[in-house]
């Protein structure tokens, strides 16, 4: 294999799609709790791109701080909606913690 090739992949490696499964056992292991919504995706901060038919769930998370616009930041494309709902999770909960800490 081609060193400049091996780098790269040393450096970014490919993802593995979460199952279902793996999702749901993340989130009760990080204790978290995927929150759920009446939209297509199932989830709260995810969207299902029905165009997209290798990942088609998308994370997203609303930033919302005083005296600034809001805006959407994009969180990645997932292969399940509950792969999606935990990176939302974590995003959401890092979120809060930075919330909290710049309170104090």
């Amino acid at each position: 294999m081609d060193a400049l090739l091996e780098e790269y992949l040393r450096r970014h490696p490919p993802r593995v799609d979460l199952t279902k499964e793996q999702a749901l056992q993340g989130a009760e292991a990080e204790g978290l709790e995927l929150l759920c919504s009446g939209n297509k995706a199932g989830f709260v901060g995810v969207v299902w791109h029905a165009k997209i038919h290798l990942r088609p769930y998308k994370a997203q998370i609303g930033i919302h701080e005083p005296g600034l616009l809001r805006h959407t930041k994009h969180l990645g494309y997932y292969a399940t909606a509950e792969e999606a709902a935990l990176v939302y999770a974590r995003a959401a909960r890092d979120r809060a913690e930075e919330a909290g800490s710049a309170a104090r």
